[in-house]
C-alpha cells in the first residue's frame, strides 16, 4: 500500500510540473511569435 501512495504522489507532482511547463509555454509562444511579426 505505501508503494501505492508513494506512485500516487509522484504522478501528482507530474501533472503539476506539466501544468506549469504548459503555463510556460503559452505565456512565451505569444511573445515570440509577436517578436517575429515585429521583425517582418
Amino acid at each position: 500500500m505505501n508503494t501505492l501512495i508513494q506512485t500516487h504522489q509522484h504522478i501528482l507532482k507530474l501533472s503539476q510540473v506539466m501544468i506549469g511547463l504548459l503555463w510556460i509555454y503559452q505565456g512565451l509562444f505569444p511573445k515570440l511569435i509577436f517578436k517575429v511579426e515585429d521583425e517582418q
